[in-house]
């Protein structure tokens, strides 16, 4: 830390802009050191005790501590660990990267996936129920003489694009196939396990009569099966929209089915168009899921499954769980790449990858703007500010090196709220030029970088203990980890000047850099425990310890614990305004007693009402699955309906000794 020793009359003189000076004694005996952890790997699908060669990616690191959760090894300290599995199943990898002052931590959630290659002997087809009922069957019956088999070995083919083992899959047990004159083209319809598709012999006609040859009417036979088996097999999106172009559900159901359809070979590149949106479906969204992959080389299978496990499903969060990047970011790069022409570097690579070879993609370069030239709305801390006037807030963000920010104290926030959402990854600080004739650099010394959605609720980004900054003029910019988007953006300041009165930050310019996701939702969730509700507790016979209360569940803090004596309670909120809720979040408590078992509940359910009398069920969730202490989990639904009372039932599956213990609790809406 440095130690700095002024006179003070002499340095408020200095501060008076007086030509006198005072020494400055100080050390600088620390540098920033950033470390970033990263990693890759030749391949993260493999069979069975197939190695897997990890490379170490990370930047400033001396020290590495690699996890693999059901690998051999299960840890490493090697910098380039080679690893294999003896089980089935998708599997975390941990990467800490280590220097003499700082951490970083690298984790991708199921990133490994193992499958024997026997599994697929384990393929069911379906029974399929063919029938041709078109007024003239000779010209498909001549292409096709068997369609049973032909559908058949077609869902085995889309199965193994889907999925890496049947297991995964949703059971379909019959297919009704039927040809037949219409005016459409074909369409699936039922859900599995029994689905039906139809196919017009009325199209098939209408293109013998446009002169294709018997080839390319087999294609084109082949080339919508695959669409349509694409359609039984595909997992469908909850809360998605509808099936209508432009809505999340279309474009994710119409995109992956051509998409499949465009890696089995049944049509080309030539067919691709810049432009357009990845909701548009068919050809636009399906060449853009094939993009994709040169972002997660397990797209697809990520992207069908992410079906299952987002509700109220979107591209958006899907793309952000599979990727860590925006949808609208990725898919002004994929048009960039179109283009500029990269397009066909990254078709050559993908389709490498199709073939199973190695494919180094590169490393993925978001286009970063500084936040603060965004038009944001600012505010600051005003409390003991004094402003010289050639210092003013302002000047800090106008782009102007010249123009000094000059605060009398030795800490300050500013708080950016932008439109669009971004993803921070940098802050670049500069120091101001010697204004007042000394030799010492008022610059902040360290600073925390927070991001909200509402303006309320902060979570941290970045902390960095030491900028280093120590000459005038000079600009430094500090990068880190940060895979979430925010509209609102708050830095705050300080340094590490201890004494007397002579306390200043000055700053030449802020930049908050990040890239930019989506339009901010001008309504955001907001947990309804934190905007002053009434809260009223299920109480029996000596419900809670003293340290134990109910309000320890929504104060915002996990190290207080909420303890219930019985296995059941509940909570009512009562709001000013109307909610609509539509997620919950549920953390179980810290390890308070030392014991194995977790107290949490195991179920609940979420009630709405008007009058505090009337109770409508809004969502009820039959196991949380939280198994862990200090675990966290999220529960989204869909809820058309605002409601000023808010009641949470709470159950623990435990019958003798019962007991509700709970870190926070947190019920997620917006605003009417």
């Amino acid at each position: 830390m440095k130690k700095h020793i002024f006179n003070i009359l002499l340095m408020a003189a200095i501060v008076m802009m007086g030509s006198c000076k005072e020494e400055a004694e100080f050390n600088i005996d620390h540098l920033q050191k950033n470390v970033r952890a990263s990693f890759t790997a030749d391949k993260n699908r493999v069979f069975l005790n197939e190695q897997i060669h990890f490379t170490n990616a990370s930047v400033g690191a001396v020290k590495y501590e690699w996890t693999f959760e059901g690998g051999d090894p299960v840890t490493s300290t090697e910098e380039n660990p080679v690893v294999t599995y003896a089980s089935d199943g998708k599997y975390k990898v941990t990467l800490k990267a280590i220097n003499d002052l700082n951490v970083s931590v690298y984790e991708k959630t199921n990133f490994v996936s193992v499958f024997s290659g026997e599994c697929w002997k384990n393929f069911v087809a379906p029974t399929i129920n063919f029938k041709n009922t078109a007024s003239d069957k000779s010209l498909y019956n001549t292409l096709v003489p068997n369609p049973e088999n032909l559908i058949q070995d077609v869902c085995f083919d889309v199965s193994r694009w889907l999925f890496a083992c049947p297991d995964e899959m949703d059971v379909l047990q019959n297919i009704d196939y039927t040809v037949e004159d219409n005016d459409g083209i074909s369409a699936k319809g039922g859900t599995p396990p029994h689905i039906n598709i139809f196919f017009s012999a009325t199209y098939l006609q209408g293109c013998k009569d446009r002169g294709m040859t018997d080839e390319q009417l087999m294609d084109e036979i082949l080339g919508v099966l695959v669409h349509e088996v694409t359609h039984g097999y595909q997992f469908s999106p909850q809360g998605a929209g509808q099936y209508k172009p432009g809505d999340d559900f279309y474009g994710f159901i119409e995109g992956m089915a051509d998409y499949v359809r465009y890696v089995s070979g049944y049509f080309t590149t030539a067919d691709r168009q810049q432009g357009g949106h990845w909701n548009d479906g068919y050809r636009t969204s399906g060449f853009f899921i094939d993009w994709l992959h040169s972002k997660n080389t397990n797209f697809l299978s990520e992207f069908n499954q992410s079906a299952k496990t987002i509700n109220p499903w979107s591209w958006e969060k899907a793309t952000q769980q599979i990727t860590g990047k925006s949808v609208a970011a990725l898919w002004n790069e994929y048009q960039d790449d179109i283009k500029t022409g990269k397009i066909a570097e990254i078709d050559a690579k993908l389709v490498k990858l199709r073939n199973g070879e190695d494919v180094d993609f590169g490393g993925y370069e978001p286009v970063l703007v500084d936040i603060t030239d965004q038009n944001p709305t600012v505010t600051y801390q005003t409390e003991e500010f004094d402003f010289m006037d050639w210092g003013k807030p302002e000047n800090v963000i106008d782009n102007n090196a010249s123009t000094p920010f000059f605060n009398m104290n030795d800490n300050t926030w500013f708080t950016f709220e932008t439109q669009s959402t971004y993803n921070v990854t940098k802050v670049a600080i500069t120091a101001t030029h010697n204004i007042l004739g000394i030799d010492y650099v008022f610059t902040p010394d360290r600073f925390t970088l927070l991001g909200s959605n509402d303006g309320a609720e902060w979570t941290e980004i970045t902390s960095i203990q030491s900028t280093g900054i120590i000459n005038f003029e000079e600009r430094k910019e500090f990068t880190f980890n940060n895979s979430e988007y925010y509209s609102f953006h708050k830095i705050t300041l300080e340094a590490d000047i201890e004494e007397g009165d002579n306390k200043r930050i000055m700053i030449a310019e802020l930049e908050l850099l990040g890239e930019a996701g989506e339009v901010s939702n001008t309504n955001p969730l907001v947990d309804i425990t934190k905007q002053n509700p009434t809260v009223t507790v299920k109480e029996g016979e000596s419900a809670f310890p003293d340290w134990g209360k109910p309000e320890a569940a929504y104060d915002g803090d996990q190290n207080t614990q909420f303890f219930n004596w019985t296995n059941d309670t509940w909570f009512t909120f009562e709001t000013a305004k109307k909610y609509n809720v539509t997620k919950v979040a549920l953390s179980a408590s810290n390890d308070i007693f030392g014991i194995e078992f977790v107290f949490s509940a195991d179920e609940f359910t979420l009630l709405g009402s008007d009058d505090g009398t009337n109770w409508t069920e809004i969502t009820k969730v039959a196991d949380t699955g939280i198994t862990q202490f200090a675990e966290k989990k999220e529960f989204t639904f869909e809820n058309a309906n605002y409601y000023q009372f808010h009641k949470i039932e709470l159950l623990a599956e435990v019958e003798e000794n019962g007991r509700i213990v709970i870190g926070e609790l947190e019920l997620h809406g917006k605003a009417e």
